[in-house]
């Protein structure tokens, strides 16, 4: 009979499953990382999707040995706070639609295929004070 898993990672996975899915953490990775609203990529069926974290939980709903373990994760923190995980959970059972394609609605197009979080910002510049005082021929050269 295999082992319990400590962990098991709740995921909101875009797919008609009214409920989150069950996954085993990936492999290495730090349980100080697992906090809701992190994305992290998963198995599903034969392909990769990105999930949400909604929960840890050592609670087993399936067979131990039917659990999948997560790809690895996306962001260094949550990419959604807590207040829109609780108005997506609240949506997703509100209006029975699945909770991983509410979630997958309230992200940006570019976070739900899983490109980098962070915003890039363009290079900006300007003349300080001093440069603005020079002649503008001298500038042209």
């Amino acid at each position: 009979m295999p082992n319990k898993p400590a962990l098991l990672l709740k995921v909101a996975v875009p797919s008609p499953f009214r409920h989150s899915l069950d996954y085993l953490p990936p492999l290495g990775a730090d349980p100080n990382r697992y906090q809701p609203g992190c994305r992290l990529w998963v198995p599903l069926r034969n392909r990769k999707a990105v999930g949400i974290l909604i929960e840890v939980s050592q609670t087993l709903e399936v067979a131990a040995e039917k659990l999948k373990r997560a790809i690895g994760w996306i962001d260094e923190g949550p990419v959604l706070p807590a207040s829109l995980m609780q108005l997506g959970s609240w949506a997703s059972h509100y209006y029975q639609y699945p909770i991983g394609e509410v979630f997958a609605h309230i992200l940006p197009t570019a976070l739900r295929q899983g490109q980098s979080a962070t915003a890039h910002q363009p290079a900006i510049w300007r003349l300080t004070l001093k440069g603005q005082l020079l002649d503008k021929q001298i500038l042209k050269s």
